[in-house]
C-alpha cells in the first residue's frame, strides 16, 4: 500500500480496511495514550473513501488534520471510514418488508449469507444513532459470543449509526465539533450524520469543495470556534 492514502482504495474489501494497511496509508486513528485525559472530539462527516472509484478528498482531509500540530495536540479527529463495523438492520435471513431481498456481496466470513447492507445508508430507515445495537451478530444469532468471537474489538458490529451519534455526543459534551466535508450533494450517509449532529446539538462545520484547497487547515483553525461555515468554489473561495 505504501505512501499515498489513494492506493489503498485498490485494495479488495475487507483489506482496504484492514488496520495494518490503514496504518501503512497514514489513516489510522490517533488516540489519546491510556491514562491520559480525552480529547476533544472533531467528527468527521465525509463520502466512504475507501473504494476504487471513490473520490481521495476525504483521506486527504484527514491526512492534513493529522499533520496539523494544534489539531493534534487539542482534538481527536474521529474518521469513521477507517473502521469496519455493523448496522443494527442487518440480518441473516430476508427482512419480511423486503422478501425479494438478495444477499450482499460482503458475506460474513463464516460463508453465512448476510441481509441488509443495501439500507444502512438510508435516511429513512428508522434508525438515528439510538438503537443501542453494540453488536447486530448478538441480536440475530443466540450462539454468537462477543468475548469469543470477536474480544480485541467488543464493537465490531455494532451498528454504525449508534457509534457515530456516540462520538457526535462526546464532541458536544467536550466541545468538539462535525466537519462535514461536502462534494457536490451530501452522500445518503451524510444526510443520516447531520440529522443526528441537528439532534444532538453539535457545533458543525460545513466545507464545501471539489478539492482540497492548501489553505484549507488555516481558514478551518480560524473558523472553528464560531462553527461558521466555509464554502469553497474551483477556483474561487470565500470565508
Amino acid at each position: 500500500v505504501g505512501e499515498a492514502a489513494s492506493f489503498l482504495k485498490m485494495a479488495t474489501p475487507p483489506l482496504n480496511q484492514d488496520q495494518k494497511l490503514i496504518q501503512r496509508a497514514r489513516l489510522e486513528l490517533v488516540r489519546a495514550p491510556k491514562g491520559e485525559a480525552r480529547l476533544p472530539e472533531m467528527v468527521l462527516s465525509v463520502r466512504f473513501s475507501l473504494a476504487r472509484s471513490a473520490s481521495n478528498m476525504a483521506n486527504e482531509l484527514f491526512v492534513r488534520l493529522k499533520q496539523e500540530e494544534h489539531f493534534v495536540r487539542h482534538y481527536y479527529v474521529h474518521n469513521p471510514n477507517v473502521l469496519r463495523k455493523g448496522f443494527c438492520g442487518l440480518s441473516y435471513s430476508p427482512v419480511p418488508k423486503f422478501p425479494s431481498e438478495k444477499p450482499d456481496i460482503d458475506d460474513d466470513a463464516a460463508g453465512r449469507k448476510i441481509y441488509g447492507w443495501a439500507r444502512n445508508d438510508d435516511p429513512d430507515w428508522k434508525c438515528s444513532g439510538l438503537c443501542q445495537v453494540s453488536c447486530w451478530k448478538k441480536i440475530r444469532d443466540a450462539s454468537h459470543n462477543c468475548e469469543r468471537d470477536h474480544g480485541d474489538d467488543l464493537q465490531k458490529n455494532g451498528c454504525w449509526r449508534f457509534l457515530y451519534r456516540k462520538h457526535l455526543q462526546r464532541a458536544k459534551d467536550m466541545g468538539g465539533c462535525m466537519i462535514q466535508l461536502q462534494e457536490g450533494n451530501l452522500g445518503r450517509g451524510q444526510e443520516v450524520e447531520l440529522k443526528m449532529a441537528h439532534e444532538v446539538g453539535v457545533k458543525v462545520v460545513v466545507i464545501r469543495c471539489s478539492e482540497i484547497p492548501f489553505d484549507v487547515i488555516k481558514h478551518l483553525r480560524a473558523v472553528i470556534d464560531g462553527g461558521k461555515e466555509i464554502d469553497y468554489h474551483v477556483y474561487q473561495h470565500r470565508f
